[in-house]
């Protein structure tokens, strides 16, 4: 097993060679409240590409450790293992490999009789399915398991358009050993991380606002769950306002107030029809919010130059690809959250 301070030292290391289409912010390089939320993820957890990607906004990066910190990382009514076994189902749902094999690998990299049937339950977010309807846990366990549900919903939308495939890039030589190093560390570097001791709220601090919100009511038992949930969707709501064209933010909403969480199959004409009725520039920002919220796998190299032409820079883009995930995973955490609201 590598030492947890060394699995840190090399994440510090290499993590920021994981991230494109952005300017990553080495943590030998980072200041201010960066290098202290970097602090605090190497500290509970590891510093891997799915915190960094945000540093261009701290903000929401602090959001979103947040989310991740006190559903996923925190001790609780729910095994950790069993929650790592949650982010494996929702990440093979979303398509996203990096986070399916880190997160299967941590949960001891099979899936038994215990883990079954949430597992199972992690995959299924579409309406009207019958293990939404009569999830398998109780209402006790409700905040843990929905909170690490959901945060990996965002996490993963965001990590399948920001982040390769592999953490350790290696020289086009060596290529061919990325897979198996990869695989190799990311379960010795689970088997540190999961037996960490977190305490809880301890994240809350990095959220400016937490209004008392009835939207997460399936995490009332928890309400450090809770407030990091509605602190986030405070944050994101902000920043829809500030950054994302009123037309874009109508389109999106109608779209996904009839989104059923199903693929759209081959091919993306669906999203031109969608967006049909706005402007170039709105239009752009509209496919890309569309795809990050329902299908993020669907996004290419020619998606993001083509934003990129918008006049976008790293904190803008950070922002809009948030808000876009964002919307996506609460149309989500509302079908699966319906049972204990």
């Amino acid at each position: 097993m590598i030492p947890k301070s060394i699995s840190n030292f090399i994440f510090k290391s290499i993590v920021h060679r994981t991230i494109r289409f952005l300017t990553p912010i080495k943590y030998s390089d980072s200041a201010g409240d960066v290098r202290r939320i970097y602090n605090e993820i190497s500290y509970d957890y590891v510093l891997g590409a799915p915190f960094t990607l945000h540093a261009s906004n701290p903000k929401i990066m602090a959001g979103m450790w947040s989310l991740v910190r006190e559903s996923l990382i925190v001790n609780g009514k729910v095994k950790r293992i069993t929650k790592e076994a949650i982010a494996g189902g929702v990440s093979i749902s979303n398509q996203c490999p990096y986070c399916q094999e880190a997160h299967i690998k941590m949960s001891g990299g099979k899936i038994d009789k215990e883990h079954g049937a949430l597992f199972e339950w992690s995959k299924s977010h579409y309406r009207g399915n019958s293990l939404i309807q009569n999830p398998p846990f109780t209402i006790i366990e409700s905040p843990e398991i929905i909170g690490t549900a959901l945060a990996f919903h965002y996490v993963n939308r965001m990590v399948s358009v920001f982040v390769t495939e592999y953490p350790l890039p290696l020289p086009s030589l060596l290529h061919w050993l990325t897979p198996i190093i990869s695989s190799f560390f990311k379960m010795t570097a689970g088997v540190n991380i999961t037996g960490v001791v977190a305490i809880p709220g301890k994240s809350l601090k990095w959220l400016t606002s937490i209004p008392a919100s009835k939207e997460f009511s399936w995490a009332e038992s928890n309400h450090h769950i809770k407030n990091s949930f509605s602190g986030f969707d405070e944050l994101i709501n902000q920043i829809g306002e500030e950054v994302i064209p009123l037309r874009v933010k109508t389109t999106v909403s109608n779209y996904l107030a009839e989104w059923t969480g199903e693929n759209q199959g081959f091919g993306n004409k669906w999203i031109d029809d969608v967006t049909k009725d706005l402007e170039h520039s709105e239009k752009v920002i509209a496919q890309f919010i569309l795809l990050i919220a329902t299908e993020p796998y669907k996004i290419t190299e020619a998606h993001m130059n083509e934003i990129r032409k918008v006049g976008l820079g790293d904190n803008e883009l950070i922002a809009i690809a948030s808000w876009g995930s964002w919307q996506g995973t609460k149309k989500i955490g509302e079908r699966i959250g319906a049972p204990f609201m």
